[in-house]
């Protein structure tokens, strides 16, 4: 078989093509670089979502235990917070029974 040589035009395209294959390549391979970071901060976030969701749960416990020491303590009743002060509800017989 006898060789053929490919024109200049032939070469500058597979070159060319090449060049625009081996970018593509590229921004593929920066694409799935960019997805992991992603996935991986997402996790990350929802890690720390569900701590954040547990301590809240834990604070509102705790603030629910500290309000029913106090019903036990001083009885039913408004507490103002700014100034510290408990104010009984006042109950009339029928409840008291």
């Amino acid at each position: 078989m006898e060789e053929k040589k490919l024109t200049t035009d032939e070469m500058n395209t597979i070159s060319t093509l090449q060049e625009k294959n081996n970018t593509k390549i590229v921004e593929f391979g920066q694409i799935r670089m960019e997805l992991l970071m992603t996935r991986k901060r997402l996790e990350q976030l929802d890690d720390l979502e569900a701590k954040l969701e547990d301590e809240v749960l834990s604070l509102q416990k705790e603030e629910q235990d500290f309000m029913s020491s106090l019903t036990t303590k001083y009885g039913v009743g408004n507490l103002d917070l700014q100034n510290g002060i408990f104010v009984p509800l006042e109950t009339t017989e029928t409840e008291e029974k």
